[in-house]
């Protein structure tokens, strides 16, 4: 049934970090990550930042799992992402509030982009569709 078949998925699209789920049947298709700053004011912008995001993507029915745990390093945050294996992986941190963009990242690729602020939804619509 549906357990084989997702084991089999696995078996067949993974790397030595975890799974790479091909986005037909993944669970999300963005793995939203918010990167604490030590910083309490900047933490706070990033916070508010991260829940638009996160609010933009909900309003447009895009399935985005949301890493806002307070107490994990941005490299644990990685790290658990890659074993999840969601396809993208969408940053704010205090570098990408800096820059007016976020971070994106194909679970298949080892170089993330910058994508202006603006333009996520679009970008993510366009990835979706493909």
């Amino acid at each position: 049934g549906v357990g084989r078949l997702m084991g089999t998925i696995v078996e067949v699209s993974h790397d030595d970090k975890g799974i790479i789920w091909p986005l037909s049947v993944a669970p999300f298709a963005i793995h939203l990550i918010k990167i604490n700053s030590p910083d309490s004011k900047i933490n706070q912008k990033i916070k508010k930042e991260a829940d638009k995001v996160y609010q933009q993507f909900i309003k447009k029915d895009i399935e985005i799992l949301y890493d806002d745990r307070e107490e994990k390093s941005a490299g644990e945050k990685f790290i658990d992402a890659d074993l999840i294996g969601i396809p993208y992986r969408l940053v704010i941190s205090e570098k990408t509030l800096q820059r007016e963009a976020v971070e994106i990242k194909n679970r298949n690729s080892e170089n993330p982009e910058f994508i202006k602020k603006g333009n996520i939804i679009n970008y993510f619509k366009k990835l979706i569709k493909e």
